[in-house]
């Protein structure tokens, strides 16, 4: 493999890790995710001028 090859490489991982890091930071300590949507939106409207992500997940 070339040098740039690794390097490649090298900036994925401290990206993963890096976001694995945040992700464990973040929330760690916090209350178990809700699945009532009335929940989330309270919450959702709760942290305006925050940042705010919404996943929806689907097991198909």
């Amino acid at each position: 493999m070339t040098k740039r090859t690794y390097i490649k490489i090298g900036v994925v991982a401290v990206l993963i890790l890096g976001f694995a890091g945040l992700a464990a930071f973040q929330f760690r300590g916090g209350s178990e995710y809700s699945s009532n949507i009335a929940d989330v939106k309270r919450d959702f409207n709760r942290d305006k001028g925050k940042v705010r992500l919404v996943v929806l997940l689907s097991p198909t």
